[in-house]
C-alpha cells in the first residue's frame, strides 16, 4: 500500500514579495519623494522627514484596520493602495482637468473619483479568492511597480539635489569690531518686508491706484520715501540673500549662470549675515516668518512669532494642495482650500503683533516677511476675503493663476488694504517703541502683472524691479538716504551710521534673470530710474 505524502506546514508568517503587500508603504512614500524631486532645487531634503513618517505611519494604520475587517493580507494591501493612490493623485488630476473641463470647484470631480476608487475597493472586498496564486502574482507585480517607482524618483531626486560641495564663499560680510555686550544705546531695529510691493509710480500707471494718501501719512510720521527705490533682484530668494549679506550675489558665492539650484542662495540666508552681526552685538533676534523663504532664518532666531495657521511648513502645504485634502477642506470653506485662510490669518497676525514686540527687551531686531500684496490675492480693498477655489499658488507673473487683467484688478485691491494696515501697524508700533528705534519697510521686488519668466520681450523690467521703500532713521541716519537707494545698502547704512563701521555703500543696481536660469543676470537698472 502506497504511503500518503504529508503536507509540510510552515510555521509563522511568510514574508516575501509574493505574499506581503510592501507596496502599501512604497505607494505612501512615492508621491512625497516625487514632490521633493520636482522641487529639489528650491528646498532642503530634511523637509521630507516629517511628512514621510506621517504618511507611512498612516498607511500602516489604515492597512491594519482594513486587514482586521477583511481578514486577508493581500486584499487589505490592494484596497489600501487604491485609497493611497486616489488620495495623493486627486489634486494633480484636478489641476490637469481644470482648464479643459472648466472646473470651478470640487463638487463634480471629487465625488466621481471617490465613487470610482470606492467601487474598486468594494469589488475587492467582496471578491472570493479560490486560487491564491493569482492574488500573489498581482501582489508581486504591485510590489515591483511600487519599489521601482520609489527607486526611480529617489535616484532622480539625488541627481537634482544641489551640489553643496561646490559652494565657494568669496568673502565675509565685513570686517567687524569684536562682539560687545547688549547696550541700551543701541537702537531697536524693525525690518519689514512687504513682498512684491510696487513703487508709487507703478501703482498709479499699472494698477490705477493713487497711493499718495498712504505716502503722505508715512511721511507725516517721519519716514523718508525714496522716489526711485529699486530692488536688486527679481525674486524673493535672490533678494533676501543679497540684502541680508549686504552685497551682490556674485560677490558672495561663485554662481553658475546655467544652474537652477536655488538652495545655494537659501544657504546664504541661513549663514551668519546681518542678523548674525546684530546678534553678536547683543541683540535679541525676533522673526515673523513666512511659510517659505524666512524659514531658512529660524535657526538664528531667539523668538519665532507665528500663528497656529503656520504650524505646517512649505512642503506640507504642497502636499495638501495636490491631495484629496484640498477638496475635502474646500467643502467647509466655501469651496476654498484651507491654505488661503491660513494666509489671511498669518498676514493679520503679523500686522497685529509686530507692534507688540516693542514691549520686549532691548536691544532687539524684529524681522518680518509679510507675503503681501504678492499673489495669491486673498483680500479685497476693505480687507474682506477674496475666495479662491484653486490649490494655493504663490508663483508670480505668468506662473501665477491670474490673467493680466485679473492680476491688475486684484493686486490693486489687495495693495490698498495692505497700505491701510501698514499705517495702523506703524502708528501702534510708535506708541511703545524706543525713541531711537529704526524702522525699514520695503518690497523685496515689485509687482508682476507684466512679468514673463521665460521671455524678456514680454516683461516690464521697471514694474518688476521698482519697489516701495520707507525709512525711519532717527538721529540723523536719514541724511545718508537718497532717491535711488536699494536693499543691498540697507544694513550697510545701519552699520556705517549707527555702529561706526568702516563700510561704504555700493552702487545701486537692478538685475533680472529668467526662472530656469536665476543666475544668468542682465543689468536692467536703467528701467527703474
Amino acid at each position: 500500500m502506497a504511503k500518503k505524502k504529508k503536507k509540510k506546514i510552515k510555521a509563522g508568517f511568510e514574508i516575501s514579495l509574493e505574499t506581503t503587500p510592501f507596496h502599501v508603504l512604497f505607494f505612501a512614500a512615492y508621491p512625497l519623494i516625487l514632490l521633493y524631486m520636482v522641487n529639489a532645487k528650491e528646498m532642503y531634503a530634511y523637509l521630507l522627514i516629517k511628512p514621510m513618517f506621517i504618511s507611512i505611519l498612516a498607511a500602516s494604520a489604515l492597512y491594519c484596520a482594513v486587514l482586521f475587517m477583511v481578514k486577508n493580507a493581500l486584499k487589505a494591501g490592494f484596497m489600501t493602495s487604491v485609497f493611497i493612490i486616489w488620495f495623493f493623485t486627486y489634486g494633480h488630476l484636478y489641476r490637469s482637468l481644470e482648464a479643459p473641463l472648466k472646473l470651478t470647484n470640487h463638487f463634480v470631480l471629487f465625488p466621481m473619483t471617490m465613487a470610482l476608487a470606492g467601487a474598486v475597493i468594494a469589488f475587492v472586498a467582496r471578491l472570493r479568492i479560490k486560487n491564491t496564486q493569482t492574488p500573489e502574482k498581482i501582489n508581486l507585480i504591485l510590489n515591483y511597480v511600487a519599489i521601482g517607482l520609489v527607486l526611480f524618483v529617489t535616484a532622480a531626486a539625488i541627481l537634482r539635489m544641489p551640489e553643496q560641495g561646490k559652494i565657494e564663499p568669496v568673502k565675509q560680510l565685513t570686517e567687524t569690531a569684536a562682539p560687545s555686550s547688549a547696550d541700551e544705546k543701541y537702537p531697536d531695529i524693525y525690518y519689514i518686508i512687504m513682498d512684491g510691493h510696487a513703487r508709487s509710480d507703478y501703482m498709479k500707471k499699472t494698477f490705477n491706484y493713487d497711493d499718495s494718501v498712504f505716502i503722505d501719512k508715512m511721511r507725516s510720521m517721519g519716514f523718508y520715501i525714496p522716489a526711485k527705490a529699486k530692488a536688486n533682484y527679481p525674486e524673493t530668494l535672490l533678494s533676501f540673500a543679497s540684502f541680508l549679506n549686504c552685497d551682490y550675489l556674485d560677490k558672495l558665492i561663485k554662481l553658475d549662470p546655467a544652474s537652477d539650484d536655488r538652495v545655494v542662495v537659501k544657504d546664504q540666508i541661513k549663514k551668519k549675515s546681518a542678523l548674525g552681526y546684530l546678534k553678536d552685538k547683543g541683540y535679541t533676534v525676533i522673526i515673523f516668518p513666512s511659510i517659505n523663504v524666512t524659514n531658512a532664518m529660524k535657526a538664528g532666531a531667539d523668538y519665532i512669532m507665528t500663528p497656529a495657521a503656520l504650524t505646517f511648513g512649505e512642503f506640507e502645504y504642497m502636499i495638501f494642495s495636490t491631495s484629496v485634502i484640498s477638496a475635502v477642506s474646500g467643502f467647509f470653506h466655501e469651496g476654498e482650500p484651507p491654505a488661503y485662510q491660513a494666509r489671511r490669518e498669518s498676514i493679520r497676525y503679523d500686522f497685529k503683533y509686530i507692534p507688540e514686540t516693542a514691549k520686549m527687551g532691548s536691544p532687539k531686531v524684529v524681522f518680518a516677511h509679510i507675503v503681501c500684496p504678492h499673489p495669491p490675492f486673498v483680500f479685497d480693498a476693505q480687507g474682506g476675503a477674496v475666495i479662491n477655489t484653486k490649490p494655493i499658488n504663490f508663483a508670480d507673473g505668468d506662473h501665477s493663476d491670474f490673467s493680466t487683467e485679473e492680476y491688475v484688478e486684484k493686486y490693486g485691491a489687495q495693495a490698498r488694504f495692505i497700505d491701510d494696515m501698514t499705517v495702523k501697524m506703524v502708528e501702534n508700533l510708535m506708541k511703545n517703541m524706543k525713541k531711537n528705534s529704526i524702522i525699514i519697510i520695503h518690497g523685496d521686488h515689485g509687482s508682476g502683472s507684466h512679468l514673463n519668466w521665460e521671455d524678456y520681450t514680454k516683461t516690464d523690467f521697471g514694474e518688476r524691479l521698482s519697489i516701495f521703500s520707507a525709512y525711519y532713521l532717527p538721529g540723523g541716519g536719514d541724511k545718508l538716504l537718497y532717491p535711488g537707494i536699494s536693499p543691498v545698502n540697507n544694513f550697510r547704512l545701519i552699520q556705517k551710521f549707527y555702529f561706526g563701521e568702516k563700510i561704504n555703500l555700493l552702487p545701486d543696481k537692478s538685475y533680472f534673470s529668467k526662472w530656469d536660469k536665476p543666475y544668468d543676470f542682465i543689468d536692467v537698472t536703467k528701467y527703474t530710474q
